[in-house]
């Protein structure tokens, strides 16, 4: 720099050199002035070049010209270092400037690490350094590194810890492993990252500790990173309800609870899934799809509250751990109490209208009451058949399999429905599938129950062939008789009759 002021001043006088640097001086605060409100960060270099280097220009000016020291004087060679030392600081800032500040969240600049901006910068000021050694100081650069060289060995022994912790940091970032504003799991620490740095990881845990990493202990664990591959964290949470509760609903409920919590994603749709049977619940697990960790405690409870209100209003039970001890003592039962409502139901069914009200109630007693959960089949098409059904509430599909393999829906069956009618009264395979679309409630009539009714009354029987023979064949071929030939009549009674024999001998009248 010295050398530069020598030839500027090989044509003017000093005076005239500080005068000029001077008058900079008061231009550069007039542009610092109008500049600081459109850039700061400009304005910051204005104010150090005005600050800084002016002052050490003129400072060298004088100790050169005025007070006519040589070039390779201390004091010279030490204001030539001042000198270049502001100089390579402004040329360090202003790169900062360009390449970092001002860009858009998400742009390559704003995602280098940090670690990297460090590295760079102690890298330009170990060149900017050798460079004031080499032609400020005169000092041979080879016998330097020679030197350091061996220092760094017994450095580097004395720094393996920290050393370490630069290149394991150095190596996760390079592998973009993570970074600010993550969340992260490693061992049992759980945290949002909130510095990256080239010594350690810091972590902001949710109970708003600070937790320093080394990078070194980074580089060595499995890091698990709950913003990775996408934003979508699935929380898991672990509840029990009672065994008495029907596991479709509870978990038609849970999910409820899930999409009606604020912070629980619509999509992925929660999941729920019964784990196990344990000794006071049967035990569910709920998959919670969520995009913002920062408020997982909240979301959980508010789900957990959901939870309890809608079990409440659903009369479903989550219970606490007991153990029920069952005494068995001897008692008279008393004759099962029939409800009024499946009295009514079986009145309803075709096939029992020639039955009288003690009949059906009697029939009522014998019949069992079954549940069936969503998707479960409840008849396999070619299966022995050996019962009726009627639906108390709920929905099925009726199905079949054709030559080819291939299920083709036939139909839809809901409350009051019934099938299988043709299994209770002769025995025959099932004709088709039978699957539950939603938790159902069916009465189940097996023929041991029918069998005392056909007993005392075998007409019955005969009325039932004919309603069989009149769903199998249509109501107006079958009833409407007179409009038949006698051939036909002859035909259509050979059935009923045929189908009135199979009856009672399946069910031993």
């Amino acid at each position: 720099m010295s050398t530069i002021f020598n030839h500027l001043l090989s044509n003017q006088t000093p005076y005239t050199i500080i005068l000029a640097l001077v008058l900079l001086h008061f231009i550069l605060k007039v542009i610092d002035t109008r500049v600081i409100k459109k850039n700061r960060h400009i304005a910051s270099l204005i104010r150090a070049f005005r600050n800084l280097v002016l002052p050490t220009s003129i400072t060298l000016v004088v100790v050169l010209k005025i007070l006519n020291y040589p070039d390779t004087s201390t004091p010279v060679r030490l204001v030539n270092t001042l000198l270049w030392v502001f100089v390579f600081h402004i040329i360090l800032s202003l790169l900062n400037v360009i390449l970092f500040v001002g860009e858009h969240k998400g742009s390559w600049r704003d995602q280098v690490p940090k670690i990297f901006v460090n590295l760079s910068r102690l890298v330009l000021i170990l060149i900017g350094l050798a460079f004031i050694l080499s032609v400020v100081w005169g000092q041979d650069l080879k016998a330097l590194f020679a030197a350091l060289g061996v220092g760094s060995i017994v450095v580097g022994f004395a720094l393996q810890d920290t050393l370490g912790s630069l290149f394991a940091g150095i190596a996760l970032l390079s592998e973009k492993a993570y970074k600010v504003g993550d969340w992260i799991e490693i061992g049992e620490t759980k945290g949002r990252i909130v510095d990256v740095n080239w010594r350690s990881v810091s972590l902001q845990t949710r109970e708003h500790d600070l937790v320093r990493i080394p990078n070194s202990v980074m580089g060595n664990q499995i890091i698990k990173n709950l913003n990775r591959p996408t934003t979508v964290h699935t929380e898991i949470v672990n509840i029990g309800f009672s065994y008495n509760d029907p596991p479709n609903q509870v978990k038609e409920l849970l999910k409820q609870a899930a999409l009606t919590t604020k912070g629980v994603l619509p999509n992925p749709v929660p999941e729920v899934q019964t784990m196990g049977y344990n000794d006071s619940a049967i035990d569910y697990r709920v998959l919670l799809h969520l995009s913002d960790l920062n408020h997982l405690l909240k979301i959980r409870d508010d789900f957990l509250s959901q939870v309890w209100y809608l079990a409440k209003r659903n009369k479903l039970t989550i219970p606490f751990p007991i153990r029920t001890i069952h005494r068995e003592t001897q008692v008279h039962r008393k004759a099962p109490h029939t409800s009024p409502s499946l009295v009514n139901l079986l009145r309803a069914v075709s096939i029992f209208s020639p039955l009288e009200e003690a009949d059906l109630v009697t029939l009522a007693d014998n019949a069992l009451t079954e549940h069936y959960g969503k998707t479960e089949r409840i008849v396999r098409q070619g299966d022995p058949g050996n019962a009726f059904y009627v639906i108390i509430n709920g929905e099925a599909v009726v199905e079949v399999c054709d030559d080819h393999g291939k299920m083709q829906t036939v139909g839809r069956i809901k409350k009051g429905d019934f099938f299988g009618e043709m299994s209770l009264l002769t025995g025959e395979p099932r004709s088709a599938f039978v699957t539950a679309q939603q938790d159902m409630d069916v009465l189940v009539i097996y023929p041991g129950a029918l069998k005392p009714l056909l007993e005392s009354k075998t007409e019955i029987a005969l009325q039932m062939a004919e309603i069989i023979e009149t769903r199998k064949k249509g109501l107006k071929e079958v009833r409407e008789k007179a409009h038949l030939s006698p051939a036909e009549v002859s035909e259509i009674n050979g059935r009923v009759n045929k189908l009135f024999n199979r009856i009672k001998h399946f069910v031993g009248v």
